[in-house]
């Protein structure tokens, strides 16, 4: 489900949150996953068009952990039952994020 701020993806033996403090997910696109939810990539749109931080905050359970990358790099891990905040500079349009399956 996507509310714009927040997008939760639920399977058997795992949940994933995602949610942001300001700005959204990017309208008219799509969130991209496999269906293990071994990857999930997004684009986060700036709605002010100003450059601010985005707080992106990652809550899973399950016995999972992510990397969270931007641009290509490794900006945080969201380790397996806890949560992580991450600060994100928002200044295009558009900032695409990925959340990879540690294996």
């Amino acid at each position: 489900m996507v509310c714009g701020k927040r997008f939760y993806a639920v399977l058997p033996d795992q949940r994933l949150k995602i949610e942001v403090d300001r700005d959204g997910f990017a309208a008219g696109r799509i969130i991209v996953l496999d269906p293990r939810l071994n990857r999930i990539r997004f684009e986060l749109e700036n709605r002010t068009g100003d450059t601010h931080t985005v707080l992106v905050k990652v809550t899973g359970t399950g016995k999972w952990s992510y990397e969270v990358v931007e641009g290509g790099n490794r900006i945080a891990v969201s380790n397996a039952g806890t949560d992580v905040v991450v600060k994100l500079q928002a200044s295009q349009p558009l900032t695409k994020v990925e959340l990879v399956k540690k294996l």
